[in-house]
């Protein structure tokens, strides 16, 4: 299938990365991205991101916060809509003060060929949306595990309270 203006979900990731802060010099980092419903556009998606900001004793320490930031980034093209800050308007309930524990080996450790079968199965999906076809929901399904399998446990609520779907 080829949509026209379609970016795959890789370089949306490449790009958001390299934009979310825009440019600020903090350290931080952005999730994958995931599918959030909204009555804003037609297919009824929009990709979604969050960002925590952390500190470099926090990391060695195993513990970071909660995301401070989130964004919304057209379904075709990845670029962003919308920008976010939690303390304005959420898409979690977590209290801003806790730290979650990313020091245990809950999770698998990402590879070059797990990141490139999650983005295609993200690709697949988010194309069946733009042509008019229901949500993929078996393929997103998948994804999201893929997804979570490389997240530390105390942190895959994040995804999953983002992914609206």
């Amino acid at each position: 299938m080829n949509v026209c203006g379609f970016v795959s979900s890789a370089e949306v990731y490449r790009k958001l990365q390299a934009e979310f802060m825009r440019g600020a010099k903090v350290l931080h980092r952005v999730s994958l991205p995931v599918l959030r419903r909204t009555d804003d556009v037609a297919s009824g998606y929009v990709l979604a991101a969050f960002a925590f900001i952390y500190t470099a004793e926090g990391l060695a320490k195993g513990v970071i916060p909660r995301p401070a930031l989130w964004v919304t980034l057209d379904l075709a093209t990845g670029e962003i809509l919308e920008r976010h800050n939690c303390h304005v308007q959420d898409f979690s309930d977590a209290d801003f003060d806790a730290r979650y524990d990313i020091s245990a080996a809950s999770s698998a450790k990402p590879s070059k060929e797990l990141a490139a079968e999650n983005f295609a199965l993200l690709d697949k999906v988010r194309e069946g949306l733009l042509c008019g076809t229901e949500l993929d929901q078996p393929g997103y399904d998948e994804y999201l595990r893929g997804v979570l399998s490389t997240i530390p446990d105390s942190y895959q609520r994040f995804y999953r309270e983002l992914s609206s779907v």
